[in-house]
């Protein structure tokens, strides 16, 4: 099953997100659109390395600050923290900024093995 390695350029599809995307995920993805895997790694292959190699590295990502976001990844992250998608990044950077200020701290011995 393949894995799409997002480049970090090119056209912007709204059906596949501007990041990696494991086999999973993909699969996930094709259902959702009613289509096949191989129609969507086809299509994203212009944006998109894929590595049909289940055993292939998967190279760590260094992870954006909240004022690198576009504002469509700022909406994604209040989505996943349950905030407002509404308003400017400026909003939205606040609000996901005292979500996170609200949460509590984990520590090492609070995490089940």
């Amino acid at each position: 099953m393949p894995r799409l390695i997002y480049r970090g350029d090119g056209a912007y599809r709204p059906e596949l997100p501007p990041r990696d995307i494991d086999p999973e995920e993909l699969e996930t993805i094709a259902r959702q659109r009613n289509t096949s895997v191989a129609e969507l790694v086809d299509g994203a292959r212009q944006i998109y390395d894929v590595i049909e190699a289940d055993d292939a590295p998967i190279l760590p990502v260094e992870p954006k600050s909240l004022d690198e976001m576009s504002k469509d990844e700022l909406r994604a992250a209040c989505k996943d923290i349950g905030v407002s998608q509404a308003g400017s990044k400026d909003e939205m950077i606040a609000r996901i900024r005292a979500k996170l200020d609200e949460a509590p701290e984990i520590n090492a011995e609070d995490v089940p093995e």
